[in-house]
Formats: structure tokens, C-alpha cells, sequence
């Protein structure tokens, strides 16, 4: 490959590139890769690679081969630098360590588990730069380890990608929370590399995203190399060229437009567009940077703490299995009857646990905040139906879960007027659309943080047809589906917003008098809570801040 597409006049590059990009990125992971889904699925798959793995070194020396694999290894090492990977000679030296002469000895459940441990137990074999698409876990406060991996020809460790790796999700950490930052700034690579002129240029980042500690100790680690590390590799040495042109401690000698901040961010655009052209010269062996990826998740739920109501609906469900346990499981529907209650009533048990616990501020246990999580979908996930999680499963019919259900009844008629002429009014109740409510409360599960909470709120119609008119759900739907609605009741206003999220019209309110559990004892009452506010300016105009107590 090296000799016919590089040196043959009027070849094409893109077999040559393929070859090298597969060399360079597919992956032989011989431990699980983050995965906070469900990591045990991975363990079929990691032992077939790491037999693969074995395979692959057996092949190399079949075909004699390793002396001109280490060949070409040792050349880009000389040009970019060591593998971010385990490489065939480092694999080949573990096997032999632990006495696994073939591939087959991994079949051996004993021989494969002192493989495992060998592989998870040394940060020697791991990598240190990301780059592959991992779904890291959002709700850990520590960075997810990154698989060992296996490479025949593994793309090249450079300092830069390591940089930019580990200021970015989901290596930041924040007050014990990971910090969403999706992108790094070339200008974290200036800094590490000594351009302070990099840092305030980099202060608004700072400030949001809160990564100050990961760029400071990669600048730490930075300085820190010696001149071996500097002429470790000819991509070693261009950076090191780069970093000469940092701006000096003592600039006494330089003419006056070297003392300008214009000369200084114009050496900074010197530095990135030469560092642009050597990044674009080991496009193939420089390992590129990835973020984490992410998955919508809940991470946090909020039950309504309503325990009587779970209570009520639990003894619901144990009542009804009880009634149906004596009918024989011979039908698919009575099988379904029976499975639905007492899966009913063992989710009511546990919201009723939770609510409880919300009530008496006490914290959740990890079943439980991982129950919750499952809410929708069973790898706490969440998106579009159908849904896997708990949730479906209040459904007699899971697949349900995720329909649309806009019902309609009348519930009371009118014959005739006061006069006696018929009018046949009805009186009919429904339901609409679901309306997206949010709410603040204290998490649980989120060290009783006031925390925002989305989720749905049911949508009640009343309206009055005349002439017996009676409508069905189908007649319903289609009004919903055309928009084609009566106005909700006026005392909804108070809460729901229009579709543009404005304030409706004021309808009927309560009188908005707090309670205040006022404990009555002699036939004396605590004084009720009272609301305070002052203005400044006031006078004012056009605005003004109300501070309340």
C-alpha cells in the first residue's frame, strides 16, 4: 500500500486514505466503552473482540508481516508520535504474560477472566484522548473511563487533541455535576501551550462553562515536559517552534509595535494558522478529539407527593387481582388481566415509598432515583413512543402508551327550556391535548435543590350542544385535530398560558389566600405569614426593582 499509491505517479489516494483510516481508527475494545444504557450489553461483544484481537496477532505473524508493521509504526512514530492504543507488539507482550499461547484459550471462561482483569486493572493500556462517539453517563460526578483498545496501526497521542478532549463533556466537573460544554476553543490549545495572551480572550467560556481547573492543570502538565518530550517526535517540534512565539517575559529591545495587543493577537493568529496546516499535514495519524455524547435523560423526577392516592389506586390493583386470581389462564386476555394487576400495584407501592420520602425531605435510594430514571424508557433515555419504561406498563395495553386518546361524553341532557320548547341541550365533558407544565420543587435526587420539573398536565373541555346532539370520540378527535375547539373553562387561565406562552385573559380565581397551617391552641392564633416589598427607585420611571421578604 505505502509504495504503490504514495510513490506511483498518477495514482489515486483514496484506497491508500481508506486503508489508513481503518488501520488508524477500528477499534479491538477489550473492555466495555461507556455506555450508562445498559453497560452489560457490551460483554458479549468485548469478548469477541478480545479474541479477535488475538486473532489479529496471530495473523500478523502468519503472513510475516510484524517486521514491517513495526517498520511503518516506527516511522510515524518518529513523525507524529506514540499510539493513543494498545499496539500489536504491547498486545503480544500481555498475552504471553499471561500464558495465552492462541486465541482459543479465551474461550476458556477462567483464562478470559484473568485476561479481563489484566486489561482493567493498569492505566498503562487505556487511552487517553476520546475519539469515538461514547454515550457518558450525564448523572456521575466523575469522567467515564475510556475503553482499552486495540489497534493494528492506531492513530498517534498529540497533545493538542488531548487538550481539547478534556475541556469539553464530559471531562468537566462542576459542583460535583458534569458540564455540558460541546465544543473546545483552538485558543485552549494556545494557552496550554504558553500563550497567556490566549486566556482573557477565553474569559467568557470560562465563566459558563467553569473549566478553569482542567485548563489549568493542563498547562501545569505542559510546562512540566522536558526537552525529550519537545523532540519526542517532529509534530512535537513544530509545537515547540510554535511555542517560541509566545509572548516573552521581558520584551525590553522590541520595537513599539511589538508591545501593541494587536501584535500579540496577530501572533496568536500566526500560531493557529500554522498549527491549521500541521493538523491538515497528519489529518490521518493525529488522534482527533471527541465530546462525550449524551442522551436525553432524566436524571432527576419529581412524583406529586400525594401518597393516599397511590395507596388508593395500589389497594385498586390488589382488590382486582384478588377477584380474578380463581379464573383459569386459559385465554390471552385473561393472562393479560392477570399480569396487568399486580404490576399495577407494585409501581403504586413504590410512588407511594417516594412521595412519602418528598414529604419528609428525606433522600432517595439509588433503586430508587434509578426507578425514576426509568420512567419512559428502560434504558433512562427518553424520545419518542413507543416507551419500555414503568410508565407504559400503567397501560393495560403498553403499545398504547404513546396514542393519542381525545375522548368526549355527555353527561347530562336538557329537553326543553323554561317555556317548554324543546331544545335538547347536552352537556358533554372531554379531553384534549396534553399542555406541557413546568414546576419548581426540591429534588431527592438532586441533593434538595429547587430544580425544574417538565411534564405533562391534562387538558379538560366542557361544551353544550343542541337538538340531542351527542357526540363521539371520533367527531371529538377531529375537532382536536382541526383546532376546532370551545374555550376551556376561565378558571384555567390562572395557570395555562396561550400558544405564543402568554398570560390569558383573568377568569374565575380562588381568593389566593395562602394557607399557612395556622396552629390553633387557647383560642389563639398564629399570626399569618405576610408579604413585604420595597422599590428602588421610587418614585419611577419607566422601571423599577421590587425586592420582597
Amino acid at each position: 500500500v505505502r509504495g504503490h499509491y504514495v510513490n506511483a505517479p498518477g495514482k489515486k489516494l483514496e484506497p491508500y486514505i481508506r486503508c489508513m483510516m481503518w488501520l488508524g481508527r477500528i477499534d479491538f475494545m477489550l473492555t466495555p466503552p461507556p455506555d450508562f444504557t445498559d453497560n452489560s450489553k457490551w460483554e458479549a461483544d468485548v469478548r469477541r473482540m478480545s479474541v479477535d484481537a488475538v486473532i489479529m496477532n496471530e495473523l500478523i505473524d502468519a503472513a510475516s508481516v510484524r517486521d514491517l508493521l513495526d517498520e511503518n509504526g516506527s516511522i510515524i512514530d518518529f513523525m507524529i508520535g506514540e499510539s493513543d492504543n494498545l499496539t500489536p507488539g504491547e498486545f503480544s507482550e500481555v498475552i504471553a504474560a499471561l500464558g495465552i499461547g492462541s486465541a482459543g484459550v479465551l474461550l476458556d471462561d477462567t483464562a478470559y477472566e484473568a485476561f479481563r482483569e489484566k486489561m482493567e486493572s493498569s492505566a498503562d493500556y487505556g487511552q487517553r484522548i476520546l475519539s469515538n462517539f461514547f454515550i457518558m453517563n450525564p448523572t456521575t460526578a466523575e469522567p467515564d473511563p475510556l475503553p482499552v483498545s486495540y489497534r493494528l496501526m492506531g492513530q498517534r497521542f498529540v497533545i493538542d487533541s488531548y487538550v481539547f478532549s478534556n475541556v469539553v463533556y464530559d471531562r468537566i466537573i462542576n459542583n460535583g455535576a458534569k458540564v455540558w460544554r460541546p465544543m473546545p476553543d483552538p485558543l485552549d490549545a494556545m494557552f496550554v501551550l504558553g500563550n497567556d495572551d490566549a486566556l482573557p480572550l477565553l474569559s467568557e467560556e470560562l465563566e459558563r462553562y467553569h473549566y478553569s481547573p482542567q485548563l489549568e492543570a493542563l498547562r501545569y502538565l505542559a510546562d512540566a515536559y522536558d526537552r525529550d518530550f519537545w523532540r519526542e517526535s517532529l509534530y512535537n517540534t513544530w509545537l515547540d517552534a510554535l511555542r517560541c512565539l509566545n509572548p516573552p517575559d521581558d520584551d525590553t529591545g522590541f520595537p513599539l509595535f511589538m508591545k501593541t495587543s494587536a501584535w500579540h493577537q496577530e501572533k496568536l493568529n500566526t500560531q493557529l494558522a500554522s498549527w491549521s496546516q500541521l493538523r491538515h499535514d497528519t489529518l490521518l495519524y493525529a488522534k482527533q478529539s471527541y465530546t462525550g455524547g449524551t442522551l436525553c435523560s432524566f436524571p432527576h423526577s419529581y412524583v406529586e407527593p400525594y401518597p393516599a392516592f397511590y395507596r388508593t389506586l395500589g389497594d385498586f390493583a390488589e382488590r382486582a387481582e384478588a377477584f380474578f386470581a380463581p379464573y383459569p389462564e386459559d385465554t390471552w386476555n385473561m393472562r393479560c388481566i392477570k399480569r396487568y394487576f399486580p404490576r399495577l400495584k407494585d409501581t403504586m407501592l413504590r410512588l407511594e415509598t417516594i412521595a412519602e420520602k418528598e414529604l419528609a425531605g428525606q433522600p432517595f435510594t439509588a433503586e430508587e432515583a434509578e426507578f425514576l430514571s426509568k420512567m419512559l424508557f428502560t434504558s433512562s433515555g427518553s424520545g419518542a413512543p413507543p416507551f419500555s419504561g414503568w410508565y407504559a406498563e400503567l397501560f393495560y395495553d403498553m403499545e398504547m402508551s404513546g396514542d393519542v386518546d381525545y375522548v368526549i361524553a355527555d353527561v347530562h341532557t336538557q329537553p326543553t327550556d323554561e317555556f317548554g320548547n324543546v331544545v335538547g341541550r347536552v352537556l358533554h365533558v372531554g379531553t384534549g391535548m396534553v399542555n406541557l407544565g413546568v414546576f419548581i420543587a426540591e429534588s431527592p435526587s438532586n441533593g434538595f435543590l429547587p430544580t425544574a420539573f417538565v411534564g405533562p398536565v391534562m387538558s379538560y373541555y366542557e361544551t353544550i350542544t343542541d337538538d340531542f346532539d351527542r357526540l363521539t370520540d371520533e367527531r371529538w378527535s377531529k375537532l382536536v385535530a382541526a383546532d376546532d375547539l370551545p374555550e376551556r373553562p376561565d378558571w384555567v387561565n390562572i395557570y395555562l398560558a396561550d400558544k405564543d406562552g402568554s398570560a390569558r385573559a383573568q377568569g374565575r380565581e380562588l381568593p389566593g389566600v395562602p394557607y399557612t397551617g395556622v396552629y390553633v391552641e387557647d383560642g389563639e392564633a398564629e399570626p399569618a405569614a405576610f408579604l413585604t416589598a420595597g422599590c428602588y427607585p421610587n418614585p419611577f420611571n419607566p422601571a423599577t426593582t421590587i425586592t420582597y421578604t
